[in-house]
C-alpha cells in the first residue's frame, strides 16, 4: 500500500549522485565499517499480577502446559501448570526422598527432556547442587550430585541455579556468595550428560556487580535463554545506596563471555528472580515485584526484554550497531519530529509485523551510512500523520540504504524526501 504521493521527492527539484542510485529489486547488504553491539526493541504487554501463587518462580513449557513452581518458604515448593501464561490456579506440594530431602526448595532450575522432569537445586548443603527427577512435577527422586563448589575461592555459598540444554552441553548457571556476605557473582559451570557433575568453565565469575551505578553491590539470580547464535541473561542487580532489586539483561555470542546492555535496569522498579521462556513467537517473562514482596508479576513481548523504544535504542547503539525491532506498532513521538538516527553506521532492521506509527515523519535520517531494512519485502510499515514524509533525508548524507518498507499515509506527501544532494543510495522494494 502506497497512499504517500511519491516514494522519493528532492527539494531541491535535482538530485546529483557522486556514487549509485538504485531503485531495482533487493540488493545484497553493504558492508559495515565499525563494529557495534545489537539491541533489541520490543513491544511489551502490562504487567499482570498472578494469582493463587506467590513466592519464586520457574517455569517450563511442555508443548500445551506452562508448568510453574514457587515456594511459600524454604523448604516448601508448589506445582502447578495452565495453558495460559498469566493463569493458575494454587499448586500441589512436592515430595522428595526422606533420606534425600533438599536443605532448601526456593528457586529451583527445572527443565524437561522426553517426558521427564529434572530439577537442579542444593543437596545436604548450601555448598552443593543436585540432580532429581520426576515424571509429573511434584514427585521427586534424587539423582545424586550436580555440582560441588567445593576449592571455590572465598566461598560462601552457592544458590539460584539456571540449567538448560545446548545442543550437547548442559550449562549451569548459579550465584556465589562471598564468604563476609559482601559480593554475590555469577559463575557458569558444564557438563555433557547428566550422570556427571558439572565444572566450572573458569574460576572466575562470568558476571560481576558494576564499578559504579545500579548494579554496584551485587548481583544475582540468572536465566539465560539462547536465541540463534545469541545468548540472553535476565540477572538481578542492585547498588550500594539503593537496595531495592532491578532486572538486568546481559548478552553473549559464547555463554561464557558476557556484556550488560546499555539498557539496564530494563525494569528499574523491585524486579527479582526473572523467567524467561519464548514460545511461538512471544517471550514470556515472571518475576517477584514491588509491595507485596512475593507476588509474581507476568509480562510478555514480542521480542527479547531490553528496549521498549525505538529512539532510546538508537541513542544507546555504538557506532556500526544494530538494532533489531520486534513486531508490533510503535507510536513514539507525541510532538512531531520523528525517530532521530545522528550516528553514523546504525543497522535498523525492522521484523515483519512492526508499524512505525508517528506524529511526524517514521524517521529522520541525519547520518551517514544509514541502513534501514525490513525483515522481508514490504514486511514492515511507515504511517507517517501531520501531512509528513515518510523518512526525511538530510542533504549531504553519504551511502544510504531503505528496503522493504511499505510506506502509507496521507496523500501528497512523500515517502522518501531528501533535503539536497546525496552520495550513495540504494532503494529497493519500498
Amino acid at each position: 500500500m502506497k497512499a504517500l504521493r511519491s516514494i522519493v521527492s528532492i527539494l531541491t527539484g535535482l538530485m546529483l549522485v557522486a556514487g549509485l542510485l538504485a531503485i531495482q529489486p533487493a540488493a545484497p547488504a553493504v558492508a559495515q565499517t565499525g563494529e557495534g553491539n545489537q539491541l533489541y526493541v520490543a513491544k511489551w504487554s502490562e504487567p499482570v499480577t498472578l494469582t493463587n501463587v506467590t513466592g519464586r518462580p520457574s517455569v517450563v513449557f511442555d508443548g500445551t502446559y506452562y508448568h510453574l513452581w514457587y515456594n511459600t518458604s524454604s523448604t516448601a515448593l508448589y506445582h502447578t501448570a495452565s495453558t495460559n501464561p498469566a493463569e493458575f490456579t494454587e499448586g500441589t506440594l512436592t515430595t522428595f526422598p526422606e533420606d534425600n530431602t533438599p536443605i532448601e526448595v526456593a528457586s529451583p532450575a527445572v527443565f524437561m527432556e522426553g517426558n521427564t522432569f529434572y530439577m537442579v537445586v542444593y543437596g545436604a548443603t548450601d555448598q552443593v547442587f543436585n540432580w532429581y527427577s520426576s515424571p509429573d512435577g511434584n514427585n521427586w527422586t534424587n539423582k545424586g550430585l550436580a555440582f560441588n563448589a567445593a576449592g571455590m575461592d572465598d566461598l560462601g555459598k552457592i544458590d539460584a541455579p539456571f540449567v538448560f540444554k545446548d545442543g550437547g552441553t548442559y550449562r549451569l548457571y548459579f550465584q556465589k556468595k562471598s564468604v563476609d556476605g559482601s559480593k554475590y557473582r555469577i559463575h557458569a559451570a558444564v557438563t555433557e550428560n547428566l550422570e556427571t557433575p558439572f565444572t566450572l568453565v573458569k574460576t572466575d565469575p562470568v558476571l560481576t556487580e558494576g564499578e559504579t551505578g545500579w548494579d554496584d553491590y551485587r548481583i544475582m539470580h540468572p536465566w539465560v535463554v539462547k536465541s540463534g547464535d545469541q545468548y540472553f541473561m535476565w540477572y538481578v542487580g542492585y547498588s550500594k545506596t539503593d537496595t531495592t532489586q532491578k532486572l538486568g539483561l546481559a548478552t553473549s555470542v559464547d555463554g561464557t563471555n558476557w556484556t550488560k546492555s546499555p539498557a539496564n535496569p530494563i525494569i528499574a522498579t523491585r524486579a527479582a528472580e526473572p523467567v524467561v521462556i519464548f514460545v511461538d513467537g512471544t517471550w514470556h517473562l515472571w518475576y517477584l515485584g514491588p509491595t507485596p514482596a512475593n507476588n509474581i508479576i507476568y509480562i510478555s513481548a514480542t521480542g527479547p526484554f531490553e528496549f521498549q523504544d525505538i529512539q532510546a535504542a538508537i541513542n544507546a547503539a555504538g557506532e556500526g550497531g544494530t538494532i533489531q525491532v520486534a513486531p508490533g506498532t510503535y507510536t513514539e513521538m507525541t510532538v512531531p519530529g520523528g525517530i532521530v538516527i545522528e550516528k553514523p553506521h546504525l543497522n535498523i532492521l525492522l521484523k515483519d509485523g512492526t508499524v512505525i506509527e508517528n506524529n511526524s515523519p517514521c524517521f529522520v535520517v541525519n547520518a551517514d551510512y544509514t541502513r534501514i531494512r525490513a525483515e522481508s519485502k514490504l514486511g514492515a510499515q511507515c504511517i507517517p500523520t501531520l501531512d509528513s514524509n515518510g523518512i526525511d533525508v538530510k542533504a549531504g548524507v553519504i551511502d544510504l540504504i531503505i528496503e522493504g518498507i511499505d510506506f502509507a499515509g496521507t496523500s501528497g506527501t512523500d515517502g522518501i524526501h531528501f533535503a539536497g544532494d546525496i552520495t550513495d543510495l540504494i532503494i529497493a522494494d519500498n
